[in-house]
């Protein structure tokens, strides 16, 4: 410690390097998401986060799947900074940038900083569909789609955000492309654990209800591609939901729903609802195809309930 109570800068260095360690770089992906919310939290009074931040980035030992992972996280304070210019001599947002740029490429990041920057093309009521369409026509495309679910959720309640999810998953499967990759893109939205309210919960007890009515009143052809559709999400949704379960209690030891309600209770949940429906067509499809799915009913016995 320096005479006025400051961190030298070898010690600060000498520690954060302890976790770039190999032993220890595993657990980045934690470290940078905390780091980014005490920044936001204390801004502009955060010379040593954005310091060691930078430090983490542009370590040649920091992992790329943690910067590919984060890398949204990062790109997002940068924009955040340079619109309310913020500078630091400790944080080089260009170096920052480039360090991102290497790892998901630097076309893509620069897509992300143009759809962050978008605030001014775009009513602010429509960011939230426009960052979905977006994220969309990337995961079509082949390509690591990104969306700023914090931002949306700003603009947009959660119910609202997921009634906007399930119409543009549905325009996005019309369009052609890959429907795994749609899926995929709905599990990671619904099942990664992040700050704010759990989505999960929120889909399967509140949105999941409405959507059931609303692909009942469409026609014939329409119902039955969005019934597959919502089976496809749903299924995998619950497979996702348990493994996610299964891996926070065995590295943290913890019991708590990781998604905000466990899985099992989501699960009864979502059989008494289905059950309920006797004459729906949409319901009646999710209650045959999750009863004869041997992952679902191997991870949730309660299904078999679907099936009497």
């Amino acid at each position: 410690m320096t005479s006025e109570g400051k961190i030298e800068s070898d010690v600060l260095n000498n520690g954060v390097m302890y976790f770039i360690d190999p032993v220890l770089n595993w657990t980045l992906v934690n470290a940078i998401k905390c780091l980014i919310l005490e920044i936001q939290r204390k801004e502009p009074n955060t010379p040593i986060h954005l310091e060691v931040l930078q430090i983490i980035i542009t370590s040649p030992s920091c992992p790329k799947t943690a910067l590919s992972l984060c890398g949204h996280h990062i790109l997002s304070l940068i924009s955040r900074r340079k619109k309310n210019n913020l500078s630091s001599a400790n944080f080089d947002h260009d170096k920052i940038h480039q360090a991102i740029g290497d790892v998901i490429g630097l076309q893509q990041a620069d897509h992300i900083d143009a759809l962050l920057g978008q605030g001014t093309n775009t009513s602010w009521r429509d960011q939230p569909r426009q960052a979905l369409q977006d994220a969309l026509a990337f995961a079509r495309a082949g390509k690591g789609p990104f969306i700023d679910i914090e931002r949306c959720l700003k603009v947009a309640s959660p119910s609202r955000f997921l009634q906007l999810l399930w119409s543009q998953l549905v325009t996005s499967a019309g369009l052609g492309g890959s429907v795994e990759s749609i899926k995929r893109f709905a599990i990671y939205v619904l099942t990664m654990p992040r700050p704010g309210p759990p989505l999960l919960p929120i889909f399967v007890n509140t949105v999941l209800p409405s959507l059931i009515t609303l692909i009942d009143g469409e026609q014939s052809q329409e119902q039955a591609a969005q019934a597959d559709l919502l089976h496809s999400i749903v299924s995998s949704l619950f497979t996702a939901a348990v493994s996610m379960e299964v891996a926070v209690r065995t590295v943290m030891g913890q019991q708590t729903p990781a998604l905000g309600q466990h899985s099992s209770a989501l699960a009864r949940r979502l059989v008494t609802e289905l059950r309920a429906r006797k004459l729906s067509y949409t319901s009646n499809t999710l209650s045959q195809r999750l009863s004869s799915s041997p992952a679902c009913v191997a991870n949730f016995p309660v299904f078999m309930e679907l099936s009497v």
